[in-house]
């Protein structure tokens, strides 16, 4: 294990805990491997005692640094987190970040930009915070073929769903509930999980994925009324997204009481690993707190100290292929006032599975058919108030 000097751009919440961690370690272990010696940002943090640690306004001065090894980003946003790596890279120094927004769109080029400079890139904390989804996806399974890569992997839209059910709130009322438990601006579009799955897609798969492209349908429309009557059939409502090598899909669906991501704490993320051989793998823990997202980043330094094997983009004939949308078994939850459900032309492709007459009012079915998600778009319609896939394991 070698001695390294680490250098933080960006003080806000994830970059000042990270640095008061690192200056923990050094006082608690005189021979610690990492040491804290410059930070960067646009101005001091206040609360951040900076004894014997240099500060800068300009990243470019950090990356010029010759005592600094290592910079950690933990900016958010993607062009100033794509000046700071492109920097750090060339200046040939390790790079550590914690900005899914900047790899979801750059993660090949500034891998290959530290391949030709032999330095490491890593990023585990983008994904589920100490949880090493990208060790999984790109080197874990080897030995295996991926299939699928699915799961729940923003902590906001989680929690506010669960709290709507918690606490019989519309989506509106959780929402200042949640900015009053910490979440200052919960994601509820299902950008954040687009953006993780293309990081996992790209590590699983060694396919790039084109994020302008794909609009991911959020939670912002989801009603208490579903989730309470679901609950009654025994589904949970998650915002859930999957990457295949034919592309990736963000939406709400519908899980079994049964499956693992039913049963996640309100700020779990979990990511399940569909594979050839070893059946679904599940990787989980907590996706919010700032701490899990630090040991990520405490993780990865260490894994620099050991110079362990540098994050590659695997080659595309390594995966498993699947075709784009291929007729298989697929279920849906519908509600529906009396009117559409007398008026409802079913298919005899469809057949309920399970029903409720709610004393709400209203009616909701399991329904399933074998066929393509666009033949089960058509053959549902529009007679129903909600409509939620459920999410099914593959054979």
């Amino acid at each position: 294990m070698k001695s390294l000097n680490v250098a933080i751009v960006g003080l806000s919440e994830i970059g000042a805990a990270l640095a008061r961690k690192l200056q923990n370690l050094q006082m608690k272990d005189e021979d610690c491997k990492l040491r804290l010696v410059a930070v960067c940002d646009e101005k001091p943090n206040k609360y951040l005692q900076l004894d014997g640690i240099k500060f800068y306004e300009s990243h470019e001065d950090v990356a010029k640094l010759k005592n600094v090894d290592v910079v950690v980003e933990t900016l958010s946003g993607i062009q100033a987190g794509h000046d700071v790596a492109a920097d750090v890279l060339n200046q040939g120094k390790h790079y550590v970040t914690s900005n899914v927004t900047l790899l979801a769109g750059h993660m090949r080029q500034l891998i290959n930009i530290s391949k030709d400079k032999g330095v490491h890139l890593r990023a585990e904390a983008t994904l589920i915070g100490a949880v090493p989804c990208l060790h999984m996806l790109s080197s874990g399974l080897s030995g295996t073929d991926i299939r699928r890569v699915y799961g729940v992997l923003n902590a906001d839209a989680h929690v506010v769903l669960s709290r709507m059910l918690e606490r019989e709130q519309e989506i509106d009322e959780a929402m200042k509930d949640c900015k009053e438990l910490g979440y200052d601006a919960p994601d509820l579009s299902g950008k954040d999980t687009l953006h993780k799955l293309a990081v996992a897609r790209l590590m699983a798969f060694g396919l790039d994925t084109d994020i302008q492209k794909i609009k991911p349908t959020g939670i912002a429309h989801v009603q208490l009324i579903d989730l309470k009557l679901a609950n009654k059939l025994g589904y949970q409502l998650r915002l859930v997204g999957a990457a295949s090598p034919t592309g990736v899909r963000v939406a709400p669906h519908m899980v079994a009481d049964d499956d693992p991501l039913s049963a996640l704490q309100s700020s779990h993320n979990a990511m399940v690993v569909e594979t050839e051989d070893a059946g679904a793998i599940t990787l989980g823990g907590d996706g919010h707190r700032v701490d899990t997202v630090v040991s990520g980043l405490i993780a990865d330094l260490f894994a620099i100290s050991n110079d362990r094997k540098k994050i590659e983009v695997p080659q595309k004939d390594r995966r498993g292929n699947a075709a784009p949308d291929v007729r298989r078994v697929r279920q849906y939850y519908l509600r529906f006032t009396p009117e559409q459900h007398s008026g409802f032309n079913q298919s005899r492709q469809m057949l309920v599975v399970d029903e409720l007459n709610d004393e709400s009012g209203y009616t909701a079915q399991i329904v399933k058919g074998e066929m393509t998600r666009a033949e089960a778009e058509d053959q549902l319609g529009h007679h129903h108030l909600s409509c939620y896939e459920v999410l099914l394991p593959r054979d």
